[in-house]
């Protein structure tokens, strides 16, 4: 019995880490998120302005479609693990 409180314990324990770290790592996706989506932009005013070649801005966008990837899949399983934290 006290081997299944332990190992419950320590269970908890690491989902809640790694509930933490997630959490952590959302807000660095947003920050970066933030500053791409200005590259972007930037890029694409510099190929409207015919001031840089289309690739960059394609490049941009392509980065950006990957981070929100990322941070979608970091979001899903912080959200799983708040549900199995709280029940």
């Amino acid at each position: 019995m006290r081997a299944q409180v332990l190992k419950k314990l320590t269970a908890a324990r690491k989902a809640y880490a790694e509930y933490t770290h997630l959490g952590h790592l959302l807000t660095l996706y947003d920050e970066h998120l933030a500053l791409l989506k200005g590259l972007s932009r930037a890029a694409e005013s510099k190929y409207a302005a015919k001031q840089a070649p289309q690739h960059d801005a394609l490049k941009a966008h392509i980065e950006l479609a990957r981070l929100m990837n990322s941070r979608a899949s970091t979001k899903a399983r912080h959200d799983t693990l708040r549900t199995e934290l709280n029940t």
